[in-house]
């Protein structure tokens, strides 16, 4: 088998790289993708209540809605508030977080209609 390595590394030394490469951003990715599945499949991380400190994505991933959906309901533009934390959002908009609260079981609600 090391035979057949170095042959391979002689001969085509950049598709080697280059499938090696592959294989290690699948695995990085299905890991993610694994650990990400069984974090919110956790009932201890859904439906939690907001809290200032919680980016806009982690709130509306906890309340089973999309991130975009909660941005533009609390009319952010671009991108779902990646680095915003809910009281910064709040801040700058006026908003309480319990105001934030009743938006995002809002959306919530007609979601899981």
């Amino acid at each position: 088998m090391i035979a057949g390595l170095q042959q391979l590394w002689n001969k085509h030394r950049l598709l080697l790289i280059a499938f090696s490469l592959a294989c290690f951003l699948t695995l990085f990715f299905a890991a993610r993708l694994v650990m990400f599945s069984l974090y919110w499949a956790n009932p201890q991380h859904q439906f939690q209540p907001l809290a200032e400190w919680m980016p806009l994505r982690y709130a509306a991933y906890s309340w089973g809605v999309k991130p975009q959906e909660f941005a533009s309901e609390l009319g952010l533009k671009g991108p779902p508030g990646r680095g915003l934390t809910l009281g910064e959002i709040a801040q700058r908009q006026g908003l309480t977080l319990e105001q934030m609260a009743e938006k995002l079981q809002e959306i919530a609600r007609r979601q899981s209609q």
